[in-house]
């Protein structure tokens, strides 16, 4: 009749059901013709629950329930419809529907508080003051039908394990006129919103008995970061019937304050290989660790710079580390996923890593040569003839320091691990005693009056040391502060001591320690006749 039509040559992919409710109700037998709209297919799909029935019409949409007396259909389910454009692009939209009568009377209403980078709060007010409901906040790029159902299944499990009653009293969920919740702990720049449901416990199971209500959609602003970085060196140990992995940290120089904590980690199904089959992301990382929940350490990085925790045999862990610069600025966040040997003289496995984190573990280590004798000289303090013990230190390229002491025979044999003996070489309470050798010396204590390192050390001995053995202990740290396995010296005190210095040299490799290993008492003598137990 000369009417022109114009079709755009191409069209956004869409589809909408034209309902606006998450759940669409029906009676059984019933029909509902709905005015949806559609565009940029060349071809669709319907799919349906069993017993179900879904067309395109004229007419609209029309969705029929099953009859009464098909005791094979399903009650509920989803309708979805796929689109195939003609370039071959694809698009599904679903709708949940339901056998029954549609919840009436209960409504939320559902206010935004304040929004910052780590946490969200929300102002629920119920229609119906007697009912129990239960918010939650969520990702909000999903379908309404797949967040009630994922909100759901948590219920029932979470009651099935503690019980509606306990459940209730744990806070599992709210009622009363009005509820202003803080929920905290969500990654910055995070897109999400509220979502609530009305909930109740009919024949032994939780069951949803509102449609879901959400509130507007928020992201939260994202923070700044610094250049703070915490590297993790693994471990493992078997100490006291315990199983225990464990990671040293080593921190940058921007970084001020480390924050740490220990998450489980599932692998019953196979181990995960990245760190989203573990079912976590660094965003999230970062925003527990911004926060102050149950489980996050402070990391003592001058005393005690790191973190263990016990498992069970092939039990895996993630440990996860956040620095911050002198501002309270942080950084990239850093993790590992450990997992722990099926018998306790096994070896521990990286199942991953950041790809950041630097372990350090095929790095060469610090070592050093030695030089040392034993001769008759004066204490500089008390102005006697006394034993005194000469050094010569030699440190490879890769040690930046050392520190040292002399101390009775097996005293520190008798420390039992590795760890203690390095906290004891870097605790400042015993840095240094007396004149008479006791407490521990570094590098710098060898600088000449220019302050340069001479490595070159002269140490007064008791008298009482006359006639006995004694130790030279001393541990080698690089420039980040990593420290190699401590070991020590025996050496001779005679009675007839030598008028000056006669050199005796040695050569020793060094290991990075484990956090209690103990150290075994191995023999080693080089032709000099020096003696070293590791």
């Amino acid at each position: 009749d000369g009417t022109e039509i114009r079709i755009p040559l191409t069209a956004e992919l869409a589809f909408d059901f034209g309902t606006g409710e998450s759940v669409l109700y029906f009676a059984a037998g019933e029909s509902k013709t709905l005015d949806y709209t559609m565009s940029g297919a060349e071809t669709y799909t319907i799919t349906k629950p069993d017993g179900w029935r879904a067309s395109i019409e004229a007419d609209g949409l029309v969705i029929t329930a099953p009859v009464a007396e098909n005791t094979f259909a399903e009650t509920e389910g989803v309708i979805s419809v796929i689109l195939i454009s003609a370039g071959g692009q694809s698009f599904m939209a679903e709708q949940q529907v339901k056998i029954g009568e549609a919840p009436e009377g209960q409504s939320f209403e559902i206010t935004l508080g304040e929004i910052t980078s780590t946490s969200a709060e929300v102002t629920v007010i119920p229609a119906i003051k007697d009912q129990y409901y239960r918010v939650i906040a969520f990702r909000a790029d999903l379908p309404d039908y797949a967040v009630l159902n994922m909100m759901m299944d948590d219920i029932t499990s979470y009651v099935e394990l503690y019980g509606w009653e306990q459940s209730i009293i744990n806070g599992l969920f709210f009622i009363g006129d009005r509820r202003d919740v803080l929920f905290d702990g969500f990654p910055d720049g995070q897109t999400a919103c509220f979502y609530v449901v009305g909930v109740d416990y009919q024949n032994g199971t939780p069951v949803a008995v509102t449609e879901l209500y959400k509130s507007e959609i928020f992201t939260t602003p994202a923070i700044p970061e610094s250049d703070a970085w915490v590297n993790m060196t693994p471990g493992y140990r078997y100490q006291d019937g315990q199983m225990v992995l464990y990671v040293d940290f080593f921190a940058n120089e921007t970084t001020k304050k480390v924050k740490s904590a220990v998450w489980y980690v599932a692998n019953v199904w196979g181990d995960p290989t990245n760190l989203a089959e573990a079912g976590y992301t660094e965003k999230g990382i970062r925003a527990v660790l911004m926060g102050d929940d149950e489980g996050i350490v402070d990391v003592d990085m001058q005393n005690e710079p790191y973190l263990a925790t016990g498992v069970a045999p092939g039990e895996a862990r993630m440990i996860g580390v956040l620095g911050f610069d002198e501002s309270g600025v942080p950084g990239k966040p850093n993790w590992i996923i450990l997992k722990a040997p099926m018998e306790p003289d096994g070896t521990y496995t990286i199942l991953c890593q950041s790809d950041g984190n630097d372990t350090g573990i095929d790095e060469p280590v610090p070592d050093m040569t030695i030089k040392y004798a034993v001769y008759e000289g004066i204490d500089p303090y008390l102005g006697v003839e006394c034993p005194v013990l000469s050094l010569q230190l030699s440190p490879n390229e890769i040690c930046a320091d050392y520190h040292y002491s002399v101390e009775d025979p097996g005293y520190f044999f008798s420390y039992g691990t590795a760890d203690d003996i390095v906290f004891y070489l870097t605790s400042e309470s015993n840095r240094w005693s007396d004149e008479n050798g006791w407490g521990w010396r570094e590098r710098a204590d060898t600088n000449d009056e220019s302050g340069n390192p001479t490595d070159k050390d002269e140490i007064p001995l008791a008298p009482g040391y006359t006639g006995s053995d004694a130790e030279l202990i001393y541990v080698c740290f690089d420039e980040r502060g990593v420290a190699a396995d401590p070991w020590y010296i025996t050496f001779s005190v005679p009675y007839d001591l030598e008028p000056s210095p006669v050199w005796r040299k040695a050569s020793v490799s060094f290991s990075r320690h484990r956090h209690g290993t103990v150290l075994a008492p191995v023999l080693v003598s080089d032709n000099a006749g020096c003696t070293f137990k590791s």
